[in-house]
C-alpha cells in the first residue's frame, strides 16, 4: 500500500508540477481528482496510468472544442453585424453540432473506461463524476457571487 501511495503522488507531482509553474488551477484540480479516483477506487497502476490517459484525452477534447466554438462564436457575431441571418443559422447549426459531438465523444472515453471496471468500482466512478461536476458548478457560482 505504501509503495501505491508513494506512485501516486509521485505522479500527481510530476502532474502538477509544471502547472503549477505556469499556474494552471485547473490542471491542479484535475490531478487531484485522479488521485481521489485511485484512491476511492483502490485502482492498480495499470487503471491509474489508463485513468491519467483518459483524464488527457477529454483536456485535449476540451481545448480543441473550445478553440472550434470561438471561432464559431466569432463568426455568428460578424454575420450578426452584416446582418446575414441565413448564416448565423448555419452557424447555429454547427455550434449545436459541435457540442453534441464533444459531448458524445467525452461521454464514450468515460464509459469505456468504466466499463473495464467492477460493477462496485463503475458505479462509485460514475458517482463520482456526477459529484465531482456539481461541486465545481458549485464552487464556480459561488465565486461568481
Amino acid at each position: 500500500m505504501k509503495i501505491k501511495n508513494f506512485f501516486l503522488i509521485s505522479l500527481i507531482l510530476l502532474m502538477s508540477f509544471p502547472f503549477l509553474i505556469a499556474g494552471e488551477k485547473k490542471d491542479i484540480v484535475e490531478a487531484v481528482k485522479v488521485n481521489k479516483l485511485a484512491e476511492l477506487l483502490d485502482l492498480d497502476n495499470d487503471m491509474i496510468s489508463q485513468l491519467i490517459n483518459i483524464e488527457t484525452k477529454l483536456k485535449k477534447m476540451r481545448k480543441e472544442y473550445q478553440e472550434n466554438e470561438d471561432e464559431l462564436v466569432e463568426n455568428l457575431e460578424k454575420a450578426i453585424e452584416e446582418k446575414n441571418y441565413e448564416k448565423t443559422d448555419d452557424i447555429i447549426e454547427k455550434l449545436d453540432k459541435l457540442e453534441r459531438e464533444h459531448l458524445d465523444e467525452s461521454l464514450k472515453l468515460r464509459r469505456d473506461y468504466a466499463k473495464k471496471l467492477s460493477k462496485e468500482k463503475r458505479a462509485k466512478y460514475i458517482l463520482y463524476e456526477v459529484k465531482f461536476k456539481s461541486t465545481l458548478k458549485n464552487k464556480i457560482m459561488e465565486k461568481i457571487k
